[in-house]
């Protein structure tokens, strides 16, 4: 589905996601390279929103230095992680933009605001939210039974 949706938005066709099922040595050596970002898919658990919350009152009391070289885009859209992620990926990476597309656009953009204006501009993006909602509704990776160790 991400294959896809980036190389139609400008995105290098020898640039591809993959699945990795794992971080061990042999799901590790499973990832062509180079590799230029990796994206995790993980639960959310009560253990992880203790640690969230944690982190978020600490950003609030010490100042959080970002890099100006660095494309932030806030997260302020719900159910929109894997989105935020993809374009985390994309904008950090913009020698894979090759082409005319949504994502050079939204870089272009954005390339200047701030993560606040960043995430008013994605918020108010109709592109994004079409996109984002074709690409939701496509499925995902099935991962096989026999693979999946709880």
């Amino acid at each position: 589905v991400w294959n896809h949706m980036i190389h139609a938005n400008g995105i290098d066709s020898t640039w591809n996601f993959v699945d990795v099922l794992g971080l061990d040595e042999e799901g590790m050596a499973s990832i062509p390279r180079p590799c230029v970002a990796m994206i995790f898919l993980f639960p959310i658990t009560p253990a992880y929103e203790a640690f969230r919350k944690k982190e978020e009152t600490h950003i609030k009391v010490h100042e959080q230095n970002i890099s100006p070289n660095l494309i932030y885009y806030k997260q302020t859209i719900s159910n929109a992680c894997g989105m935020m992620a993809l374009l985390h990926s994309i904008t950090n990476n913009e020698h894979i933009i090759t082409g005319p597309g949504l994502f050079k656009q939204i870089l272009e953009d954005t390339r200047t605001m701030s993560p606040d204006e960043r995430a008013e501009y994605l918020e108010n993006s109709k592109e994004l939210a079409v996109l984002h909602a074709s690409s939701a509704h496509q499925g995902q990776t099935q991962v096989s039974v026999y693979m999946y160790k709880p």
